[in-house]
């Protein structure tokens, strides 16, 4: 649905964007808001030019969805038909791929699993509607402000019907042996293309590299691509070569893809982040909705008291009232215990490798870390630095086990506090978090406190010393520490684990206070 009429006079045209096979793409600005978009001019005089664009419009309005880019406006300006679309600030996969190559092996390979798994799960939306996209290339994959990525520019896309589509289309340096041959397409021919852009995001390279096009489609042909370097997991050499098949046959569907066990966990935190987003969204139109109208109710019990005399000048008291933590009295020092935590025996521990105090996730298996001892009494302080992609962390009720594989919420979100990596505390009820704590990221240190001793029982976080307004409190009465290390490489320290005499908690102004074991809601 349109949100209002345009016309080309209604555009800033800024420049013009490379790619776009059937039209010439620009980078516009809507004059009268000036948000950004792309603008798609095609053809629009001849029969089949008037066809061809129709079918485009109908592909985009068909497959709208988080895996597509949207079609925005269309509008017909004298011999030319206009798409205008959102506009991808991150660009296409050209820029990232030239990108990675200047990252660590390991980052770079942990990147490429996160993007083709998205990018099969785009696909696989297209082939579920029936539809082949018919020109999968870099240039035609785009990558949004928040990382997610999108299949864009459906000039060529169709309907199948029956088994295959009977033309052949596209970019031919990504187009399957069988086009060349048979001159057939089907959701193979798809399937072989993301291959060869996996190919390039591992590399930086067209796995049939040639002198020259022709060159190129030989070797396509005769199923002659190059062999994958050796940073390389097996997992993903095996997906890759299976998808380059020259037999349309042996290569995977998107839904054998998905069931990878290393993509499905990709997939997994992929779709808790759009979760995030969208409550994000939503809390966020909620609070503009409040203020809107509590702007409203303002202006009308200023116009009704202009003539009224103020009755009392006291302020007015609007804050909740404040759960105090009573510390116990004790002598303010602090006594540091070295080599007293240990992780919890479980078959978590054959993913992880321990370097005296530092953790690493050793394999592409989810890997939530209990420590011992249980924590039952006293005032207990953690400090952990965030080495390398360090996830979370929190407590668990010491009832909670963890076995290969498992997010820390697995056992239940009613048996856990957990700190994410974006600033969310989760708990029961709570699927997207509850926001603001400050986020960390590599370098930082990150700090509990748990006070087993007050009344109720605490759990306060602190991000490089400086203590986060959200504390738990009515923490069970024996907990245990855990850390989260979703990805091969990342990894975290313990540097620092105290007994305090008094805790260092304040809790002051600006602070609230989360009840375990409630249903939170943000």
């Amino acid at each position: 649905m349109q949100p209002q009429k345009v016309s080309y006079d209604s555009f800033e045209v800024i420049e013009e964007l490379e790619g776009g096979a059937q039209g010439r793409t620009f980078y516009v600005k809507l004059i009268e808001t000036g948000v950004p978009y792309a603008m798609k001019r095609i053809n629009y005089m001849k029969k089949s030019d008037k066809e061809r664009a129709e079918k485009e419009i109908a592909q985009m309005k068909k497959l709208e969805s988080k895996f597509t880019v949207r079609l925005v406006y269309t509008f017909q300006d004298r011999t030319d038909m206009f798409l205008v679309t959102e506009y991808c600030e991150n660009g296409d996969l050209r820029k990232v791929i030239t990108e990675l190559q200047q990252v660590p092996e390991e980052e770079r390979v942990m990147r490429v699993w996160a993007i083709f798994g998205q990018m099969i799960r785009a696909l696989e939306f297209l082939h579920c509607n029936g539809v082949i996209h018919r020109d999968i290339k870099p240039a035609n994959i785009f990558v949004m402000i928040d990382g997610s990525v999108r299949l864009g520019d459906f000039g060529l896309a169709r309907d199948v019907e029956g088994d295959y589509y009977l033309k052949e289309e596209g970019t031919k340096v990504y187009m399957a042996a069988e086009v060349f041959k048979f001159k057939r397409m089907d959701y193979s021919t798809d399937i072989f293309a993301i291959g060869i852009v996996t190919t390039e995001l591992l590399t930086g390279h067209h796995p049939f590299q040639a002198p020259n096009e022709l060159a190129m489609i030989e070797k396509i042909k005769s199923g002659q691509h190059s062999e994958l370097p050796e940073f390389v997991p097996k997992e993903l050499k095996e997906l890759i070569t299976a998808m380059l098949s020259l037999d349309s046959k042996r290569r995977p569907t998107t839904k054998q893809i998905m069931q990878q066990s290393v993509i499905k966990m990709y997939l997994r935190m992929q779709e808790e982040k759009e979760r995030m987003q969208e409550e994000k969204e939503k809390q966020q139109n909620e609070i503009a909705l409040l203020k809107q109208q509590l702007s409203k109710k303002h202006h009308k019990s200023n116009t009704s008291q202009t003539k009224q005399q103020s009755i009392s000048t006291k302020p007015k008291v609007t804050s909740e009232p404040k759960i105090m933590i009573e510390p116990p009295v004790t002598q303010a020092t602090v006594t540091q215990v070295r080599n007293v935590l240990s992780l919890v025996e479980s078959e978590v521990l054959q993913d992880v490798e321990v370097n005296g105090d530092t953790y690493t996730n050793k394999n592409h298996i989810l890997c939530t870390l209990l420590y011992n001892p249980v924590m039952n009494k006293g005032i207990v302080k953690l400090e952990v630095l965030r080495v390398k992609y360090l996830q979370g962390l929190g407590i668990a009720d010491e009832s909670v086990r963890y076995g290969r594989n498992e997010w820390p919420w697995d056992r239940g979100k009613d048996k856990i506090v957990y700190y994410q990596y974006n600033g969310d505390i989760q708990h029961n009820g709570s699927d997207y978090g509850i926001g603001g704590n400050s986020g960390f990221s590599d370098g930082c240190r990150i700090g509990m406190e748990l006070n087993m001793e007050s009344n109720p029982r605490s759990l306060t976080f602190f991000i490089d010393d400086k203590e986060q307004p959200n504390f738990i409190i009515n923490i069970p009465k024996a907990v245990r520490i855990f850390c989260y290390i979703p990805w091969k490489g990342s990894s975290f320290k313990i540097i620092k684990f105290e007994f305090l005499s008094t805790p260092t908690a304040r809790h002051g102004e600006g602070s609230r206070a989360l009840e375990y074991g409630k249903y939170w809601k943000r």
